[in-house]
C-alpha cells in the first residue's frame, strides 16, 4: 500500500495562496492598481489550478523525476513551469473568450504570474520532498 505524500499535499495547499499574493503584490507594484476584485480572481484562478494546475505540476515533475537526473531536476523543472505557466494562462485567456494576443495583456501578464510562482513554489516543494527523505 503506498503512503500519503503529506509533502505534495501541503504543497497543493499552500502553493496557489502563494501564487495569489504574487498575483496581487505584481498587481500593485507593476500596474499600481488596487485589489478590487480578489474573490473573483481567487474564484476562477482557483479552479483552473484545481482542474488543470495541479495534475499538471504533479504530472510534471513526476516525468522529470523519471528522465531528467538528479543534479539538473531543478533547473529542467523551473524551466517546464515557466512554459505550464504560460500555458494555464492561455486556458484561463481561452475561457475568458479572448483570444492569444490577450496573454500580453495586463490581466493576461498578472494570471502568468500568479501560475508561474504557483508552480515554482509547487516545485520547490516538491524538490524539498526528495531531500527529505534522503535524511531520514
Amino acid at each position: 500500500m503506498r503512503s500519503i505524500n503529506w509533502i505534495r499535499i501541503l504543497a497543493i495547499l499552500i502553493s496557489f495562496p502563494i501564487g495569489l499574493l504574487a498575483y496581487y503584490v505584481a498587481l500593485e507594484m507593476i500596474y499600481n492598481q488596487p485589489v478590487h476584485d480578489i474573490k473573483s480572481v481567487a474564484l476562477y484562478g482557483g479552479i483552473i489550478y484545481l482542474m488543470f494546475g495541479i495534475p499538471l505540476y504533479i504530472g510534471l515533475f513526476d516525468f522529470l523525476k523519471s528522465k531528467v537526473p538528479p543534479s539538473s531536476l531543478g533547473v529542467v523543472y523551473i524551466s517546464c513551469i515557466i512554459l505550464s505557466g504560460v500555458l494555464l494562462t492561455l486556458l484561463v485567456v481561452f475561457l475568458a473568450g479572448g483570444n492569444v494576443k490577450q496573454i500580453i495583456s495586463p490581466e493576461g501578464n498578472l494570471f502568468g504570474i500568479l501560475y508561474i510562482v504557483t508552480g515554482v513554489a509547487f516545485g520547490s516543494m516538491c524538490l524539498l520532498e526528495r531531500k527529505i527523505y534522503k535524511t531520514i
